[in-house]
């Protein structure tokens, strides 16, 4: 009873191969249209420069600046806030930091943590608010991955400061 039963599976996997390899379009049979082609030359290390250029073509106001101890860094400019991007210790990611300047309660500042996703915020030493976004490269990315992760920083700054700040 079992040689039949193989027999059968083993001409419908036939049958089924035919059928695939002859190729027939069925295209326009209840199918979707095919995704777009995405131009993805992926960027598997932060470079400041390339981010600042990128920042600028969505028309961000950034500046590039060097620390004392020679390491660049951009500072975003946005609603009056300066933000500074780094490239984090690991040397995989950009990290994203705006410091309020002012104080928050630590009930809003948990509620943001519970809340948000791809952001933090927490209180510094002084007791300032501060806001940080990180963008990982590990395993490459696409430049529009970096567009996108500029304009959710953007958005999260804007509610960051009216919900934690107060502004």
């Amino acid at each position: 009873m079992t040689k039949p039963i193989l027999a059968a599976a083993m001409i419908a996997a036939a049958l089924i191969t035919a059928a695939c390899s002859r190729g027939e379009d069925r295209s326009s049979e209840n199918s979707v249209a095919p995704a777009p082609a995405v131009d993805c030359r992926p960027l598997t290390e932060p470079d400041l420069g390339r981010a600042a250029d990128i920042m600028h073509a969505e028309g961000l106001d950034v500046s590039q600046g060097t620390s004392t101890d020679g390491a660049g860094y951009l500072v975003w400019t946005l609603d009056g806030s300066e933000g500074f991007i780094s490239v984090g210790r690991a040397g995989t990611h950009l990290n994203v930091a705006f410091n309020a300047g002012e104080s928050a309660g630590e009930n809003v500042v948990n509620t943001w943590n519970d809340d948000m996703e791809f952001s933090r915020t927490y209180l510094d030493h002084g007791g300032s608010a501060v806001l940080e976004m990180d963008l990982d490269y590990e395993g490459g990315i696409c430049e529009d991955n970096v567009r996108a992760f500029f304009r959710k920083g953007a958005a999260s700054h804007a509610l960051w400061k009216r919900t934690v700040v107060g502004q």
